[in-house]
């Protein structure tokens, strides 16, 4: 039980966590790809507009030499822009480790086109770049007014193209500088991660224990009283019982020492009880092989005419040669509880009690049904709870409100399980162990 809470408070912890550290880290990696993302393209508008520049000012230069002084102001400017906007261009690396490149070519609305600035050949040639030019401006219309920019990626190229008077201009950056900055960030990332989840799972396995234990240590200080408690109260028990014969054969028959044998038989039982609880809890059961099928039947033939008397038909449907390793007097009282509680609430007009066991893989699987009313789903936990009762008064109906406890203690030490379900007018008991 505590095992089974410590791992969905571990399950818990590292599911908040997992989310709280993917979303940070998810966070960290977009917002840095869109600043880089939204300063390569600011560079490139302004190399656009460099670039420009430079053509009007080179159709102004009346002669080579002005020309010529005119190139060297630009390409000053444009190393000035550079330095001043990208930082980047300066650090990023291109396709042979070169520093960031930056392209720029000339698109007409003729489908000619034209390259006026690639230093960079290297990288790539003139063709390669008129084609992703074209690609680029591709998007723009026909009758796009001048002044009308579009900006994208074509390949590994970042490109900004702007409208102008008869053709398009498109600046083109190399972007594999970055991909490889990205991808080498992601891989650090996840590697983080993943190293950060490792060391939060045991960090959340030792709060789990912190949490668990205070109430794992109230458990069995429970478990421990009850024990010793029960032990005790056999000596009175038997002591109330054998002065109340003595009385009887005194006094003779008197319906004060009936109340008073009733009474104390019902404590004898609860007593009883609760060491067959305390034992199932406290003591590893010693197993053997066992014909769950022969037992189940066995253990139900003789509660046949109990059923009978009551107006109630028990019906059984048991696969032959299921085996299980258990503890034979166990798995009978546990056989026993679920029909005799079943018996006790069945309702209804047709009252049927049906008992059935098959084998689903590799799983015995045991069915004890009632007719009855469906039980509230915040009821089905509690329902093996000790000394709950569904009945609102609480009145005393021969059961204490340990069977269901004592049958899923049994179910535990068996490594099965046992649940409550309520459909089609059945409330139905099913019980699941492994089989050899």
């Amino acid at each position: 039980m505590f095992k089974q809470a410590k791992r969905k408070i571990v399950r818990s912890i590292m599911l908040i966590l997992a989310a709280i550290l993917v979303a940070t880290l998810a966070l960290i990696y977009v917002t840095s790809y869109v600043s880089v993302m939204e300063n390569n393209y600011s560079e490139l508008k302004q190399c656009a507009a460099n670039l420009t520049a430079k053509q009007e000012e080179a159709a102004q230069a009346s002669d080579q030499q002005d020309e010529a002084k005119q190139q060297t102001k630009t390409d000053q400017q444009d190393e000035s822009n550079q330095q001043k906007h990208g930082d980047q261009g300066k650090h990023g690396k291109g396709k042979n480790g070169s520093k960031t490149a930056v392209f720029g070519v000339e698109v007409y609305s003729d489908g000619s086109a034209s390259v006026i600035k690639n230093k960079e050949n290297d990288l790539y040639s003139d063709e390669e770049l008129i084609e992703a030019a074209k690609t680029a401006s591709a998007g723009l219309s026909a009758d796009a007014t001048i002044g009308t920019t579009q900006r994208g990626r074509t390949g590994d190229l970042l490109y900004f193209a702007e409208v102008k008077e008869q053709m398009t201009l498109v600046v083109l950056m190399d972007n594999t500088g970055y991909k490889e900055s990205f991808s080498s960030l992601f891989r650090s990332t996840l590697v983080f991660g993943l190293i950060a989840m490792i060391v939060l799972y045991f960090v959340a396995r030792k709060i789990a224990e912190r949490i668990v234990e205070p109430m794992e240590q109230s458990y069995e200080r429970q478990k421990q009283f009850t024990s010793d408690a029960s032990h005790e109260l056999k000596t009175p028990i038997a002591s109330i019982s054998a002065n109340a014969e003595l009385l009887r054969r005194e006094i003779g028959e008197n319906k004060w020492l009936d109340n008073i044998a009733a009474e104390n038989n019902r404590m004898k039982e609860l007593v009883t009880e609760l060491l067959d609880l305390a034992k199932n809890e406290n003591t590893a059961l010693p197993k053997e092989e066992v014909d769950l099928s022969h037992l189940v039947t066995g253990v139900i033939l003789p509660m046949e005419a109990a059923a009978f008397e009551k107006g109630i038909e028990l019906k059984s449907e048991i696969e032959e040669e299921i085996r299980i390793e258990g503890n034979a007097p166990q798995l009978e009282r546990l056989v026993t509880i679920l029909v005799d509680n079943a018996l006790s609430h069945a309702s209804g007009e047709a009252k049927e009690v049906t008992v059935s066991l098959k084998l689903q893989k590799n799983t015995a699987v045991l069915t004890v049904s009632n007719p009855g009313d469906p039980i509230r789903e915040e009821e089905k936990e509690k329902l093996f709870e000790r000394f709950y009762r569904s009945d609102e008064a609480h009145a005393f109906t021969g059961h204490y409100g340990l069977g269901l406890a004592i049958a899923k203690s049994i179910a535990n030490a068996h490594e099965g399980s046992i649940d409550v379900s309520c459909a089609d007018g059945l409330v139905s008991f099913i019980v699941r162990i492994g089989v050899l």
